[in-house]
């Protein structure tokens, strides 16, 4: 089930000076990555904003699916995210912005997403990392109530599951770092520029601390492979007789020979 409270706090935060710096840096993934990705059903799962984050999107037909009514140009869907109400394999991408972030059980929902996207399909997925500087700096301040109810989950975490699925990551990335330092005050703004300087060097030698990520991923197509005797040519086997080559289905059938004599 989705946290209401969580998703309404992200789109009232949206129009702060924090998360409206935030905001531009996420939208500015998305909106990259979408211009990029093809297909005829395009799908949002949660939203998170007021303002349209798929329009650099060239698919014609774009649903938004969320618990309650929301003012949006694109197609509306009122539901359950526990149940996304879509039949098997409908969809070619699906973007789920901090969604994951906002339900009670993620994995689930992730596991619904799969029934739902096509092979060769693409899905979306942006977060917080919790170790971003603003977002550390978030949790203490002002909006530290709805922050620690959210589900923060790291980058590397959603792309294990993602490899357990079968999925084929494409694009894994941070933000840039950016602690939106408070001018006002010479301490806070000096201790927050300095550990923007650590971070940038730890972000150097593969830890990062870039406040949104972005994950892009593809589902692969599953081919049956067939069970069996194996009838594929082996090249160490004997070449028989009138320059025949001895498969492996010769090779059992003469063993069975040799143990009835």
């Amino acid at each position: 089930m989705q946290t209401r409270r969580f998703q309404a706090f992200l789109r009232e935060w949206s129009s702060s000076r924090v998360g409206a710096a935030l905001f531009k840096q996420e939208r500015e993934l998305i909106e990259k990555e979408l211009a990029r990705l093809f297909g005829y059903y395009l799908l949002q799962v949660g939203k998170i904003s007021t303002s349209n984050i798929l329009s650099t999107s060239r698919i014609k037909d774009k649903i938004i699916i969320d618990d309650e009514y929301l003012s949006t140009t694109e197609q509306l869907v009122i539901a359950d995210l526990d149940y996304l109400p879509f039949s098997a394999e409908s969809m070619d991408v699906v973007v789920m912005p901090h969604t994951l972030e906002s339900v009670a059980d993620p994995y689930h929902l992730v596991r619904q997403v799969d029934a739902i996207l096509r092979a060769e399909g693409s899905l979306v997925i942006t977060g917080f990392n919790p170790l971003g500087c603003t977002v550390l700096r978030s949790r203490l301040g002002a909006a530290r109530k709805d922050l620690r109810k959210a589900h923060l989950i790291k980058m590397y975490r959603i792309i294990d599951w993602l490899n357990l699925l079968g999925y084929e990551i494409k694009v894994a990335k941070h933000g840039p770092i950016s602690c939106l330092t408070n001018r006002k005050g010479r301490l806070d703004t000096w201790f927050w520029n300095n550990l923007e300087r650590f971070e940038r060097w730890l972000d150097k030698i593969g830890i990062h601390f870039g406040n949104v990520y972005i994950i892009v991923a593809k589902k692969r197509e599953i081919t049956p492979k067939p069970v069996g005797l194996d009838w594929k040519l082996a090249n160490w086997l004997p070449i028989g007789n009138k320059g025949r080559v001895a498969t492996s289905c010769d090779q059992h059938h003469l063993s069975k020979k040799q143990i009835n004599k």
